[in-house]
C-alpha cells in the first residue's frame, strides 16, 4: 500500500522507532539480529468535545534485517 501523501501530519505529532521480529535468544532486547527497524509517526488531535484522539499515523520499514 502506498501513500497518496495529501495528508499531511500537523500540530502535536509524536514518533517513535521499533523493531520487529520474534525473540532470538542470540540478539535480546534492542541487538538488532534479524530484527527490522521501523518508524511510527501519529498525530493527535482534539476533537469538538475537548478529547485528545488520533488524527493520522503512519508507520515504515526502515531497514531490514540489521546486522551488526
Amino acid at each position: 500500500m502506498k501513500s497518496s501523501e495529501q495528508f499531511e501530519l500537523t500540530g502535536c505529532v509524536e514518533l517513535d522507532e521499533f523493531m520487529i521480529r520474534g525473540f532470538e535468544a542470540q540478539a535480546p532486547g534492542r541487538s538488532h539480529g534479524n530484527k527490522s527497524l521501523v518508524v511510527l509517526a501519529v498525530e493527535r488531535v482534539t476533537d469538538k468535545k475537548g478529547k485528545q484522539t488520533i488524527g493520522w499515523a503512519y508507520a515504515r520499514l526502515i531497514a531490514r534485517q540489521l546486522k551488526t
